[in-house]
């Protein structure tokens, strides 16, 4: 057993042992009156939970990549736990026990594994992101050394600044299928010509990584999921000034529709409703109330934020794109978006249900206008472009 077991374990019977006390303490009589009536029912209890949780690997972390897979073991355990104490509340006819205590320390407790393991979760998503810095760091870099292969050169007729070479979709191909499908970089080809166009090709969710690069490119391509990205909007906005009018920005994201059939096709009945209520209250509530938001955020840092296909789209357009294609592969939907405009920026966004709009009024006076947060999908075709010329 690892340290790192060991210590959440213990964190894990420290959160009971807790529950246990505040509920008791919220009651009327005073500790002296409630411990020797539910010591043992306690002990019992605890290693219930033990018994349940160790062969679940519950408090285990190999192995474990997405959220679900820390959520799923806590809430079986506890509903299993749950069905275990009903059973030996009803079969030994132990009905003295206050329901307030007992059912009060199994939910207190689950939500504060649930908050337990999400900080842990986030925790190591910042560090594997710091990573990931580094390595596109690193990868930025070699854009100054010779090609990846013998066969691929940079373009003659269009040199970076500084030393920097442009390449082409080909110099990032074996590097991009290390990230995407092969059916998903086939679609890129349909959409950029493979030798010809100039492409810069970041697995980025910063856009100070957009920001330093040189030079202004043909096409824009980043193989990380937008649901990674902090402020999306402002990230947008910077790959919209590395590219020409009318040039291709080709992303992918990974919608609340997928994660929601994931979901739904993974767990059976019962489990996945739970599951689902948990995401759905965790990822798409808490971000949007005005005060649970600073502590969702404080949490994740904005690490796999959770959108629908609508706003992914309707961020790009706000951004000046407009969307052009889009398809889904496995969990990922792939857009193709070309600028069309140049960025007009408002210095006074405003993200509440009501908005203001700035608009041209009479004698070409500007003006606001309010109105409702209210968006239609644009109606989108899965075009698939040849070539970009």
């Amino acid at each position: 057993m690892s340290r790192k077991v060991t210590l959440f374990i213990a964190a894990g019977i420290s959160l009971i042992a807790l529950s246990f006390l505040f509920f008791i303490w919220i009651k009327p009589a005073s500790l002296r009156v409630y411990l020797p009536h539910y010591d043992e029912a306690f002990v019992l209890f605890l290693v219930i939970r033990m018994a349940v949780s160790i062969p679940i690997r519950k408090y285990s972390h190999k192995g474990k990549v997405l959220f679900n897979d820390f959520m799923v073991p806590i809430i079986f355990s506890d509903i299993i736990i749950l069905s275990a104490v009903c059973m030996l509340i009803v079969g030994f006819n132990h009905f003295a026990y206050l329901r307030l205590i007992v059912f009060g320390t199994i939910a207190s407790s689950l939500l504060l594994e649930i908050l337990l393991f999400s900080l842990y979760y986030y925790y190591r998503r910042l560090n594997r992101n710091t990573d990931n810095f580094e390595s596109v760091m690193f990868y930025l870099n070699q854009l100054k050394a010779e090609p990846v292969a013998a066969d691929v050169t940079p373009l003659p007729e269009a040199e970076y600044p500084e030393g920097y070479s442009a390449y082409n979709l080909l110099h990032y191909k074996k590097w991009l299928l290390e990230k995407i499908s092969e059916p998903a970089y086939r679609y890129l080809c349909s959409h950029v010509n493979e030798l010809n166009d100039r492409t810069l090709v970041l697995s980025a969710t910063s856009r100070f990584v957009v920001e330093m690069t040189p030079g202004l490119s043909k096409v824009i391509n980043n193989p990380k999921p937008v649901n990674d990205i902090k402020r999306w909007n402002k990230f947008f906005e910077s790959v919209n000034t590395k590219l020409a009018v009318v040039r291709l920005y080709i992303g992918c994201v990974i919608t609340n529709e997928t994660r929601k059939a994931n979901i739904f096709r993974k767990y059976p009945w019962g489990i996945k409703y739970i599951i689902y209520s948990i995401y759905f209250i965790f990822k798409r509530i808490l971000p949007k109330v005005l005060l649970l938001k600073k502590i969702y955020f404080f949490m994740t840092n904005g690490i796999d934020r959770t959108t629908s296909r609508a706003e992914a789209i309707g961020r790009l357009y706000c951004c000046g794109f407009e969307v052009s294609g889009n398809q889904q592969f496995s969990d990922h939907l792939f857009f193709v978006a070309r600028k069309k405009t140049e960025l007009t920026f408002d210095l006074n966004p405003t993200y509440r249900p009501l908005i203001r709009l700035k608009r041209i009024g009479k004698c070409r006076k500007i003006i606001h206008v309010y109105k409702l947060r209210t968006m239609h999908p644009p109606v989108l075709r899965n075009i698939q472009n040849k070539s970009f010329n």
